[in-house]
Protein backbone atom coordinates (compact mmCIF):
# COMPACT_ATOMS: atom_id res chain seq x y z
CA UNK A 1 0.00 0.00 0.00
CA UNK A 2 2.44 1.80 0.95
CA UNK A 3 4.65 1.75 -2.44
CA UNK A 4 1.28 2.56 -4.16
CA UNK A 5 0.76 5.63 -2.35
CA UNK A 6 4.16 6.65 -3.41
CA UNK A 7 3.93 5.59 -6.57
CA UNK A 8 0.40 7.76 -7.01
CA UNK A 9 2.37 10.91 -5.00
CA UNK A 10 5.17 10.35 -7.89
CA UNK A 11 2.36 10.06 -10.45
CA UNK A 12 0.84 13.45 -9.56
CA UNK A 13 4.33 15.17 -9.20
CA UNK A 14 5.39 13.89 -12.85
CA UNK A 15 2.03 15.63 -14.14
CA UNK A 16 2.52 18.73 -12.11
CA UNK A 17 6.07 19.33 -13.52
CA UNK A 18 4.95 17.88 -17.30
CA UNK A 19 1.83 21.10 -17.05
CA UNK A 20 3.82 23.45 -15.94
CA UNK A 21 6.36 22.71 -18.27
CA UNK A 22 3.62 22.45 -21.23
CA UNK A 23 2.61 25.69 -20.22
CA UNK A 24 6.19 27.14 -20.23
CA UNK A 25 6.71 26.00 -23.63
CA UNK A 26 3.56 27.32 -24.83
CA UNK A 27 4.21 30.50 -23.39
CA UNK A 28 7.56 30.21 -25.34
CA UNK A 29 6.26 29.44 -28.28
CA UNK A 30 3.55 32.24 -28.29
CA UNK A 31 6.63 34.69 -27.74
CA UNK A 32 8.55 33.59 -30.52
CA UNK A 33 5.34 33.81 -32.90
CA UNK A 34 4.73 37.64 -31.53
CA UNK A 35 8.54 38.24 -32.12
CA UNK A 36 8.57 36.79 -35.74
CA UNK A 37 5.90 38.82 -36.33
CA UNK A 38 6.88 42.24 -34.70
CA UNK A 39 9.23 41.78 -36.94
CA UNK A 40 7.84 41.09 -39.81
CA UNK A 41 5.91 43.99 -39.42
CA UNK A 42 8.99 46.20 -38.94
CA UNK A 43 10.36 44.76 -42.29
CA UNK A 44 7.15 45.59 -43.98
CA UNK A 45 6.89 49.35 -42.49
CA UNK A 46 10.78 49.91 -43.10
CA UNK A 47 10.07 48.32 -46.95
CA UNK A 48 7.15 50.94 -47.29
CA UNK A 49 9.07 53.68 -46.12
CA UNK A 50 11.68 52.62 -48.91
CA UNK A 51 9.01 52.65 -51.32
CA UNK A 52 7.45 55.81 -50.36
CA UNK A 53 11.31 57.78 -50.14
CA UNK A 54 11.77 55.91 -53.99
CA UNK A 55 8.59 57.07 -55.36
CA UNK A 56 9.50 60.55 -53.85
CA UNK A 57 12.63 60.67 -55.16
CA UNK A 58 11.12 59.34 -58.98
CA UNK A 59 8.84 61.98 -58.52
CA UNK A 60 11.12 65.14 -58.32
CA UNK A 61 12.89 63.06 -60.84
CA UNK A 62 10.19 63.33 -63.46
CA UNK A 63 9.18 66.82 -62.25
CA UNK A 64 12.66 68.17 -62.69
CA UNK A 65 12.40 66.60 -66.10
CA UNK A 66 9.03 68.63 -66.74
CA UNK A 67 10.92 71.86 -65.88
CA UNK A 68 13.84 71.71 -67.77
CA UNK A 69 11.40 70.72 -70.89
CA UNK A 70 9.24 73.65 -70.02
CA UNK A 71 12.56 75.82 -69.65
CA UNK A 72 13.44 74.21 -73.00
CA UNK A 73 9.98 75.33 -74.65
CA UNK A 74 10.26 79.00 -73.36
CA UNK A 75 13.47 79.55 -74.81
CA UNK A 76 12.63 78.16 -78.23
CA UNK A 77 9.13 80.61 -77.66
CA UNK A 78 11.25 83.35 -77.12
CA UNK A 79 13.39 82.61 -80.35
CA UNK A 80 10.06 82.25 -82.57
CA UNK A 81 8.74 85.74 -81.36
CA UNK A 82 12.00 87.00 -83.46
CA UNK A 83 11.25 88.78 -87.23
CA UNK A 84 12.80 85.42 -88.29
CA UNK A 85 12.69 81.87 -86.56
CA UNK A 86 15.77 81.52 -83.93
CA UNK A 87 16.64 84.86 -84.92
CA UNK A 88 16.85 86.03 -81.30
CA UNK A 89 18.23 82.51 -79.98
CA UNK A 90 21.58 82.55 -79.43
CA UNK A 91 23.47 79.06 -80.37
CA UNK A 92 24.86 79.64 -76.61
CA UNK A 93 21.69 79.90 -74.85
CA UNK A 94 20.24 77.03 -77.25
CA UNK A 95 23.53 74.93 -75.98
CA UNK A 96 22.82 75.82 -72.86
CA UNK A 97 19.29 74.96 -72.62
CA UNK A 98 19.96 70.91 -74.56
CA UNK A 99 22.80 70.24 -71.74
CA UNK A 100 20.58 71.27 -68.77
CA UNK A 101 17.51 69.13 -70.64
CA UNK A 102 20.04 66.21 -71.47
CA UNK A 103 21.31 66.27 -67.59
CA UNK A 104 17.38 65.59 -66.85
CA UNK A 105 16.86 62.88 -69.80
CA UNK A 106 20.10 61.73 -68.42
CA UNK A 107 18.55 61.55 -64.54
CA UNK A 108 15.50 59.53 -66.01
CA UNK A 109 17.00 57.06 -67.71
CA UNK A 110 19.35 56.48 -65.13
CA UNK A 111 16.41 55.25 -62.73
CA UNK A 112 15.64 51.59 -63.79
CA UNK A 113 11.96 51.59 -62.47
CA UNK A 114 11.71 54.99 -64.42
CA UNK A 115 13.44 53.49 -67.57
CA UNK A 116 11.24 50.55 -67.75
CA UNK A 117 8.07 52.18 -67.53
CA UNK A 118 6.12 49.93 -70.33
CA UNK A 119 2.48 51.76 -70.62
CA UNK A 120 3.57 54.44 -73.00
CA UNK A 121 0.43 56.36 -71.86
CA UNK A 122 1.92 57.11 -68.25
CA UNK A 123 2.66 60.93 -67.27
CA UNK A 124 6.29 59.67 -66.69
CA UNK A 125 6.64 58.23 -69.80
CA UNK A 126 4.57 60.87 -71.43
CA UNK A 127 6.89 63.60 -69.92
CA UNK A 128 10.05 61.37 -71.42
CA UNK A 129 8.34 62.08 -74.58
CA UNK A 130 7.70 65.86 -74.49
CA UNK A 131 11.58 66.00 -73.47
CA UNK A 132 13.02 64.12 -76.84
CA UNK A 133 10.57 66.58 -78.26
CA UNK A 134 11.76 69.96 -76.82
CA UNK A 135 15.48 68.52 -77.31
CA UNK A 136 15.06 67.67 -80.68
CA UNK A 137 13.77 71.39 -81.76
CA UNK A 138 16.43 72.70 -79.61
CA UNK A 139 19.05 71.15 -81.29
CA UNK A 140 17.11 72.49 -84.67
CA UNK A 141 16.91 75.66 -83.56
CA UNK A 142 20.75 75.35 -82.10
CA UNK A 143 21.68 74.65 -85.95
CA UNK A 144 19.56 77.16 -87.07
CA UNK A 145 21.28 79.72 -84.79
CA UNK A 146 24.43 78.58 -85.77
CA UNK A 147 23.62 78.62 -89.68
CA UNK A 148 22.28 82.46 -88.95
CA UNK A 149 25.38 83.84 -86.63
CA UNK A 150 27.73 82.31 -89.76
CA UNK A 151 26.10 84.51 -92.67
Amino acid sequence: GEQAAHCLAARACLRRRLSVWRAASQRRRAERAQETLRQARAQARAASRTGQVEARRRGRIVAALDGKTSEALAVLTLAAEGPRPFALLPADAARRAIVSLRGAIAAYDADYRLAQISDAASPRAEARRRADDALALLQEAERGARGEVRE
